[in-house]
């Protein structure tokens, strides 16, 4: 429990939703933004899918689950972290003493991980979680 790490997967569905009428038979749409830019130009891309989130929090160096949830697609990752990060920490704060660093990636850092891991030489990594 001294290296954790966070991160959300997309989990497509298979039931019968129709994006222009909005009538589906499951849960709703999720929407990921990244931006970003090359020599001057900026870009922008979209991934829309139709489904659920899955939300992992895991020890990165035994690789094992700590928390998970699973949430509707268009429930934001940062939200999520929040509200997981907050949970776990206040149920076990032996782990978030134990906590040296969290990571996750670019736009899930902020928020109760930063404030919550150990103490104040915890440090937050941000970047692609592999």
């Amino acid at each position: 429990g001294e290296h954790l790490g966070y991160d959300g997967k997309a989990v497509d569905s298979h039931s019968t939703g129709r994006r222009k009428t909005g009538k589906t038979s499951d849960t709703d749409w999720g929407k990921h933004e990244t931006t970003g830019g090359k020599m001057g130009k900026l870009w922008t891309k979209v991934k829309s899918w139709f489904g659920f989130g899955l939300h992992v929090i895991a020890d990165t160096r035994y690789e094992i689950p700590v928390d998970f949830g699973v949430t509707q697609a268009s429930r934001a990752e940062t939200k999520e972290l929040d509200a997981m990060t907050g949970r776990l920490f206040e149920e076990t704060s032996e782990l978030a003493e134990r906590c040296k660093d969290f990571g996750a990636d670019w736009g899930s850092t902020a928020g109760r991980s930063r404030r919550s891991c150990g103490t104040s030489t915890a440090s937050v990594r941000s970047g692609a979680m592999k």
